[in-house]
């Protein structure tokens, strides 16, 4: 699996689904403070599409929040390429049955990927003499 992803610490404003969807993804360098929602608005519609159905589309996306394929599918990218989402034929899923599941596979991988790296800084370390 190949995936990039982007950790930031961010300070957390309100209680409500807006405001924690927003620092979902302000935490993952998926929004800025720019004001450009458009990302917000998919990752909240996906979220609302994958608890009524489990499943979402990139059409049913666009038509539902007005915007066009392509600007969708960009945002579907970026969210596959940081590992909560994947596609399977036209539709998209989350990598588990919640948000909370999903971030927990990716920290998985994370996990799984950090230990090869160590590994290898070992061996790099060992070759160097500095272990």
């Amino acid at each position: 699996m190949r995936f990039r992803v982007e950790v930031r610490q961010i300070k957390r404003e309100g209680e409500d689904l807006d405001s924690l969807i927003r620092w979902i993804a302000r935490s993952f360098g998926l929004a800025s403070d720019r004001g450009n929602n458009t990302c917000l608005n998919i990752l909240k519609e996906l979220l609302l599409e994958f608890k009524r159905k489990g499943f979402v589309t990139s059409q049913e996306l666009a038509q539902s929040l007005n915007l066009s394929r392509e600007i969708v599918n960009y945002h579907l990218r970026t969210l596959m390429a940081c590992g909560l989402i994947y596609r399977e034929r036209n539709r998209y899923y989350l990598r588990g049955r919640t948000l909370r599941e999903s971030i927990e596979e990716l920290e998985r991988d994370i996990e799984r990927i950090l230990i090869n790296i160590k590994d290898i800084a070992e061996s790099i370390d060992k070759i160097l003499g500095l272990y």
